[in-house]
Formats: C-alpha cells, sequence, structure tokens
C-alpha cells in the first residue's frame, strides 16, 4: 500500500508522501504537471500536456521535455502516475489528497442544501466552516513556472473560480449567522469576506449590523468610517444611501430589532411514517437544525 500523497495547493504549494515532502524533481514543469493531474482528474493526451506545459516551443521539442518530466514524476511517485504511450492521468486508486478537493466536498453539500432549502443547516453551516479553513490563501499562491500560457491561463482561472466560490459560501455563512443572531461568528464570517473582498459594501453594511447587535456601536460606526474611505480610495464613490441610512440608524441608535432567530419546529405527522423516507429525511434535517 503506497503511502498517502498529500498536496496542498492553498495559499501556496506543498507536496508530502507519507510524512517526508516530496523534493528533487528536475523543475518546477513536474510540480505543476502533478498538481494538473490531480485537479483534473481524467485522461490526458500526451501531446495536450505537452502544449499547456511549452506552448512557445515546437511540438517534437515540446514532447521530448515531457518525456523528461514524466520520467522524473514517475521515478519519485510511479505509484501515483499512470503513463501509456498516448495518455497521462492520475491513479485515482492510489492514496491521494488534494485541499482542493476537499474544499469543493464541503462546498458541495453547502451548495446542495442551499439550493434545497434557500438556508443552511447547523450541522451543514458547521461542516462548510471546516471546509473553509482549508482555504488559507490564494490557489497556488507564488508557484510560478516559465514560458508556459497554457498553465499559467489554466492556474489563473481556478484561482478565480475558487475564490468566487468562497466568497459566496461566506455570503451565506454570514446570512445564516444574521439569521441565528449569532453575531459573534457572523462577525468572524464577514471579516474574512471583507478581507477577500473589501470593496463589498453590503457586507460591511452586515457588519455594521453585526457589530451594533452584539453592543459594538463604536466599532460599527467605524466600520461605516472604513468603508466610507475604500471606497472614496478604490472606486472614487460616496457611500450608497442605504448604507449612509444604516450610519444614521446606528448612531441615533434606532437600529430596527432583530427579526426572531431561526428555529426549526418539527411537523405532526398525520399518518404512520413506515416506508416514508422523504418524510423521515425531512424531520432528520429538522432535528439536526434544532437548538
Amino acid at each position: 500500500m503506497s503511502d498517502l500523497l498529500k498536496i496542498t495547493t492553498l495559499g501556496g504549494l506543498s507536496i508530502q508522501r507519507g510524512s517526508t515532502p516530496v523534493a528533487g524533481f528536475v523543475s518546477r514543469k513536474v510540480d505543476a504537471l502533478l498538481i494538473y493531474l490531480a485537479c483534473e482528474r481524467r485522461e490526458h493526451p500526451r501531446e495536450m500536456l505537452a502544449e499547456l506545459l511549452w506552448d512557445d516551443l515546437a511540438a517534437n521539442r515540446a514532447m521530448a521535455n515531457l518525456r523528461m518530466v514524466l520520467s522524473s514524476l514517475q521515478t519519485q511517485l510511479a505509484d501515483y502516475v499512470i503513463v501509456t504511450r498516448q495518455t497521462v492521468t492520475l491513479n485515482l486508486e492510489s492514496p491521494v489528497w488534494l485541499d482542493v478537493t476537499e474544499l469543493e466536498d464541503g462546498l458541495a453539500r453547502a451548495d446542495e442544501q442551499w439550493t434545497r432549502q434557500g438556508r443552511l443547516l447547523r450541522s451543514t453551516a458547521a461542516k462548510l466552516e471546516t471546509a473553509l479553513a482549508l482555504y488559507k490563501g490564494e490557489f497556488l499562491d507564488g508557484f510560478y513556472i516559465r514560458d508556459s500560457r497554457g498553465f499559467e491561463g489554466w492556474q489563473l482561472l481556478e484561482r478565480e473560480r475558487l475564490r468566487g466560490r468562497v466568497l459566496e459560501a461566506l455570503r451565506r455563512l454570514v446570512s445564516y449567522s444574521l439569521d441565528r443572531r449569532d453575531h459573534p461568528g457572523g462577525i468572524g464570517y464577514a471579516m474574512r469576506l471583507l478581507q477577500l473582498d473589501p470593496l463589498s459594501e453590503e457586507t460591511h453594511r452586515q457588519l455594521m449590523i453585526l457589530l451594533a447587535r452584539d453592543g459594538q456601536r463604536s466599532a460599527a460606526l467605524e466600520q461605516f468610517e472604513t468603508c466610507r474611505d475604500l471606497l472614496k480610495e478604490e472606486l472614487v464613490v460616496e457611500p450608497a444611501e442605504e448604507t449612509v441610512a444604516l450610519y444614521k440608524q446606528i448612531q441615533t441608535n434606532n437600529l430596527p430589532p432583530a427579526a426572531p432567530a431561526v428555529r426549526s419546529s418539527l411537523p405532526i405527522p398525520a399518518t404512520p411514517f413506515v416506508s416514508r423516507p422523504a418524510e423521515l429525511a425531512q424531520i432528520s434535517e429538522r432535528l439536526d437544525d434544532e437548538h
């Protein structure tokens, strides 16, 4: 049984086999190829991979370079890749852990529940928070290879796609916290969201509300000042009327009361639940959502 190959890409690159860092590849393009295979888990024609990594070279030279890179990869990680005369793929039967895969699995579960119910349940929110903890920074932050516009373009697209998904997940957690009146939790989510998207005026407003309702009125008013300064400096615009109105409400202690916290209520069954899996699943979700 092969050791676990652990690939971390969020916030930088780390590759470990078991407890030992993987090092000594002939070039950074071996790392790039491994990352690509781990993220795109399907068979890839050799010609496509050669063009991805050496799009500035003639096809014969690019293929020769790919053979060298594959030799280096197989020397250290032969159990984890499958190389044929035509294709290259990650060995899906080998133990490989990739932080992007773990993150996206958590995001997908939350997406499914949000689509189905329009909100998050407590257990799903907790799992989503655990998944988001993997996002320690941008995809392959600080990782560069020379003369590879194809890989660079793919890397940038992946970076923006993952960033967008994380932003949406954090927005949902802020909304979840507001619904639950979990002001400290919501403050943490909103602050992290603003680290990633500092010009989101809606998030500034949500943070102002959360701070005010948490008894931090001065901090809520300071948040307005931060928002106003950022908008002026970066976009040369003033805060929206909605943001100014919220500031005045907090300033005069006239913030509308929060809506009642979301609580689940179990339906009283009119008929027995024998052979009613859908209803049983619904009740299980609501039990899970109880305070």
